[in-house]
């Protein structure tokens, strides 16, 4: 029994030490955020900060009267971030948990904030609790909705499809926003039959300075 210990626990620092190289190499982004608080000074009777951070192709945009909201409700000094990849972040190869975490970690030394509320909504839920489990330290409150840790909605198995539409989409180019929602639109829906699912991917459609 004892040997079993000692390779149960072998195996157990083995793997820590492999998740501390690999997150070790893990670079974070600079989120881009959205602040919604009084103009009088804080102090430290002041509640924790909530930090809002949206589902996959979603953005702070999408929780802006939410905010305001929550805001006037609690007197929290609320953050809507934007996720890598996502709204007006840094877009990188890199996209897992880990480095979702790792980013609102590197956003709350920015700000200067010891400790945070989270809500997280959908991919965002996962990241807030993936980031509660590694940094709890710096959680004063978690709010996980419309997800839970074990994968058991059906919408996970249309991602792929969706990814696969996105990708394959022939953006127009040099036209005005509108034409190009429009455009868009028309190919999505010939895969995509549901309008308030393509109404949202649409706000992930941006103009590049070149037209694009």
């Amino acid at each position: 029994m004892l040997l079993f210990r000692n390779a149960t626990t072998f195996k157990r620092d083995t793997i820590i030490q492999v998740i501390r190289r690999k997150l070790s190499s893990i670079e974070p982004v600079k989120l881009a955020y959205a602040s919604y608080e009084s103009t009088s000074s804080s102090n430290d009777a002041d509640p924790a900060p909530l930090v809002v951070i949206h589902g996959l192709f979603g953005s702070k945009s999408n929780w802006n009267s939410l905010c305001k909201v929550y805001h006037n409700k609690t007197q929290r000094k609320i953050i809507a971030v934007d996720a890598r990849n996502h709204g007006d972040s840094p877009h990188t190869d890199q996209h897992t948990y880990e480095h979702l975490a790792l980013d609102l970690k590197e956003l709350l030394a920015q700000l200067k904030f010891k400790k945070a509320a989270f809500l997280g909504h959908s991919m965002g839920g996962r990241a807030v609790m993936y980031f509660a489990l590694k940094y709890p330290d710096f959680v004063d409150k978690l709010v996980v909705a419309d997800i839970s840790p074990v994968r058991t909605s059906p919408n996970f198995k249309t991602m792929p499809s969706l990814f696969n539409v996105l990708q394959n989409m022939n953006m127009p180019k040099n036209v005005p926003m509108s034409a190009a929602r429009t455009q868009t639109d028309l190919q999505m829906a010939r895969f995509i039959s549901d309008k308030g699912l393509r109404n949202f991917l649409l706000t992930n459609l941006v103009q590049k300075l070149d037209g694009r």
